[in-house]
């Protein structure tokens, strides 16, 4: 039942089983289904479950899906990767505040950047799903899992997800999900986060997403989450400018802040 990442915990798995049976018994008896056993166990964080036997053929599609998303972001300027760690310290501390959270910026300033970094980061603590809209499968759950050809409901697929450390859902650049098709899966993984106690929504998007016209996201899947206060990106810092300025010294005139193309090369995309 562990996790690789949980070597040699069998013994006291087994202890916490018992435990959790002695407490039922000394309340009279009773019962508990495999999703709250699961919650039970994992809560202290002391182990990582594998989860069950006929979804893992369906994760390990799913983490390959993922990584083929993460790999087309691309997250270096000439060469040199910008860690942007102050922003990923910042969504951490997001996440603490609630279980949906928003990478908020404008266009060109490394938000899908800052969301693969942090995804980079977690993937060795809990499984991640990355939607975005050129490798989103629609329309709905239900096309995607025909493609990933999951046995079961998305809340069991996402919970048997969640075992292994908690979940995260991330989706990129929702102001270009302009298909029905794709929105649709995005929203339908959402609301099915919401009753999975441990999965968690990070989105990116540009500030004027949701202001100029109505945003698609489910609300009321928002606020069952709980909204975290948005994670402003903006364009790159003084510690991110040094870094580039030793990384790529061809850069360094371009980079002077008394050059006339400053406030243009500050900007990552540009």
């Amino acid at each position: 039942a562990l996790d690789p990442a949980s070597p040699g915990k069998a013994a006291a798995l087994w202890q916490s089983l018992g435990a959790i049976a002695l407490t039922k018994a000394a309340a009279g008896g009773g019962e508990i289904d495999r999703e709250a056993l699961v919650r039970e166990v994992t809560g202290s964080g002391q182990y990582l479950l594998a989860g069950q036997r006929h979804f893992r053929a369906a994760g390990l599609a799913l983490a390959e899906m993922t990584r083929h998303a993460l790999l087309d972001i691309d997250h270096n300027i000439a060469g040199v990767v910008l860690s942007r760690q102050p922003i990923i310290e910042a969504v951490h501390s997001a996440l603490d505040q609630g279980r949906y959270v928003e990478i908020r910026g404008g266009a060109g300033v490394g938000k899908s950047a800052v969301l693969r970094h942090f995804a980079e980061q977690a993937e060795s603590e809990c499984p991640i799903v990355l939607l975005t809209p050129n490798r989103t499968v629609g329309p709905g759950w239900v096309a995607l899992r025909d493609a990933l050809r999951i046995p079961g409901s998305a809340r069991e697929f996402l919970s048997d997800l969640a075992a292994r450390g908690g979940g995260l859902l991330l989706v990129d650049n929702l102001d270009f999900f302009t298909g029905q098709s794709e929105r649709a899966t995005v929203v339908d993984l959402i609301r099915e986060a919401v009753n999975v106690p441990g999965f968690r929504v990070i989105v990116t998007a540009r500030r004027e997403f949701g202001v100029e016209e109505p945003s698609w996201v489910p609300t009321d899947a928002v606020l069952r989450l709980g909204a975290a206060p948005p994670v402003p990106v903006g364009d790159l810092s003084d510690a991110d400018i040094e870094a580039l300025r030793a990384g790529a010294p061809a850069l360094r005139t371009l980079l002077s802040d008394s050059h006339p193309a400053r406030s243009i090369v500050r900007n990552p995309y540009r």
